[in-house]
């Protein structure tokens, strides 16, 4: 029962972490994209 639980834990904190890197990625890129765009408006 535990050992099965701790498999499950661990299968969920790496897909926890998997999910928060891409989200990461993605907020970066946005960031980028519309720190781009706000300068080019500016200009």
């Amino acid at each position: 029962m535990d050992k099965k639980f701790d498999e499950v834990n661990t299968h969920l904190n790496t897909m926890t972490i998997g999910f928060l890197s891409i989200v990461g990625i993605l907020v970066t890129g946005l960031q980028g994209i519309i720190g781009k765009l706000v300068f080019f408006l500016n200009v």
